[in-house]
């Protein structure tokens, strides 16, 4: 499938302008023919110490550096092949565990290169228990720099114990754990009375709700579900993150449509008078609004009722991208909040973001006129 992604299309551009291949990407002219040598090569990736996603990229050569392409390539495989050949040697892993993959195709010089995108995951180290040629039972695997743990070697006790470590969460801040924390299973965290919860596996991290009656609940995109005029249904409160009896971060959290519906308060930029509300990508507020959201097995934040019978969905941005909708936006009105009447807070909330969702679809039509472009 061609991904239209300008981002990742500028990361596969720039590692090949370095004219090297390093710790967490690597050049293929062609696919691997042998399933064993692509393991392996995944392997070597997804244990490498890099904070970030690595790359296998197809369709450059590792000599020159040039873009070949995989259009002739008799070996191409698609991402459904390459996940079934994990999917069904799932119990030759330990605990059944394998890399996050997806393979991507990107337009580069005007030729299709391939590809796959390894997520960077605390469930290092990945290893087999059971022999799949060349690939050895017991070995882990890694990379340094532009080399990979050769097939009949194994990694340094050093890099296997850093290993463990990331998969323990004990190579981050205490923020950083917990923001880990929160993004597993429920069944990872249990209750205390009093609206208390602990992460199981370290229980000196844990999770405290506050009242917080003064915060702000009715903010304009609540109010198509929880009708500004009633009193009641709606309340804030801060989730205190909890390290021991540190406090790390505090969650704005709103209860809404006569409470049955729950989520983390979004972040807002002022614009046109109003706001524009959006969660920040890798935050620790939206780590804890997609714990809620697997709590309930909903997430509340998507088809929100506005006032004027409509939905909206609070969209969740990059820093990057808040940032280009906020620059092209920005001539269009002021950037202080001025507007005090309810009804107007109202009309202008719902314009910015129909207003962001206009400038999404417009951005998406402009990468794919660039990819048809690069086509011809």
């Amino acid at each position: 499938m061609i991904n239209n992604n300008e981002n990742l299309r500028d990361t596969i551009k720039s590692l090949i302008d370095q004219k090297k291949e390093g710790t967490y990407w690597d050049f293929k002219l062609k696919h691997q023919n042998d399933n064993g040598i692509l393991i392996h090569d995944i392997l070597c990736l997804a244990n490498a110490r890099h904070d970030g996603d690595r790359y296998l990229i197809y369709g450059v050569c590792n000599k020159t550096h040039k873009v070949i392409g995989v259009e002739d390539d008799n070996s191409r495989r698609s991402q459904a092949k390459i996940l079934d050949l994990f999917k069904s040697n799932a119990d030759k892993f330990f605990h059944s565990l394998y890399p996050n993959i997806q393979l991507e195709t990107i337009i580069l010089d005007g030729k299709d290169v391939d590809v796959l995108v390894i997520g960077d995951e605390p469930s290092k180290p990945y290893s087999m228990r059971l022999e799949y040629d060349p690939v050895r039972p017991l070995h882990i695997y890694t990379r340094i720099g532009d080399t990979n743990t050769a097939k009949d070697k194994s990694a340094s006790f050093h890099d296997v114990e850093y290993m463990w470590k990331e998969r323990f969460g004990l190579t981050q801040t205490p923020l950083d754990r917990v923001k880990i924390y929160l993004q597993h299973s429920s069944d990872c965290w249990a209750s205390w009375e009093d609206n208390t919860t602990f992460y199981k596996q370290f229980p000196e991290f844990t999770t405290e709700y506050q009242d917080g009656d003064w915060l702000d609940s009715k903010q304009e995109w609540t109010r198509g579900e929880i009708r500004y005029h009633n009193k009641h249904g709606n309340g804030a409160s801060y989730c205190c993150l909890k390290y021991h009896q540190t406090v790390l971060h505090k969650v704005h959290v709103v209860n809404f449509d006569g409470a049955k519906k729950t989520i983390v308060a979004p972040d807002y930029k002022p614009l046109n008078g109003g706001r524009f509300y959006y969660y920040l990508e890798g935050s620790i507020d939206y780590a804890y609004q997609k714990c809620l959201s697997k709590e309930r097995d909903r997430d509340h934040s998507k088809d929100i009722r506005a006032t004027n019978g409509s939905t909206i969905s609070i969209p969740v941005l990059s820093s990057e991208k808040l940032e280009d909708f906020m620059a092209s936006v920005k001539s269009s009105g002021t950037e202080i909040e001025v507007i005090t009447d309810v009804e107007e807070q109202n009309r202008v909330f719902l314009e910015n973001q129909r207003l962001y969702e206009s400038f999404k679809s417009a951005r998406n039509m402009r990468i794919l006129l660039t990819f048809q472009i690069s086509k011809t």
